[in-house]
């Protein structure tokens, strides 16, 4: 009796459906800049600092908790914040330093033997009043 309600089910309602055997498919294209990568390393940055400012607030909450057990009162620096309340350290100095380069203006590309394109470069990094978009995108001397 219980296998035929089974295959009942089955014939009114098949365990393959049709309906949902789509094939989806997705393209993308990605351009690498100068700006594009210099993002990429601040989201980098960011993410390391994160990550620090989260293992300092744990190492705090730990030592007050085991001084809280052995009762100690807890002796530990307040966690600060290591985007805006500290000097910047290494991370720090990275983090902004990527991130202005990735809001700087990009440079006209220049193309190996057209004197054209050089010559637009120059014109480029003569009008930039930002010293580091012009050093992002120095020229070779070659």
């Amino acid at each position: 009796m219980l296998a035929a309600e089974a295959r009942a089910i089955r014939r009114k309602h098949p365990v393959y459906n049709k309906q949902h055997n789509i094939r989806v498919e997705v393209s993308a294209e990605v351009e690498l800049s100068g700006n594009g990568i210099a993002a990429m390393l601040a989201m980098v940055f960011d993410s390391a600092m994160l990550v620090k400012w989260g293992a300092d607030a744990y190492a705090v909450r730990r030592t007050h908790t085991l001084a809280e057990r052995q009762g100690i009162e807890p002796e530990s620096p307040k966690v600060s914040c290591p985007f805006t309340e500290e000097r910047p350290g290494t991370l720090g100095k990275l983090f902004w330093t990527t991130l202005a380069l990735a809001y700087a203006p990009p440079p006209p590309p220049i193309v190996l033997g057209d004197q054209e394109s050089y010559a637009a470069f120059l014109v480029w990094q003569k009008e930039q009043k930002d010293p580091i978009a012009t050093l992002w995108a120095q020229p070779s001397e070659n």
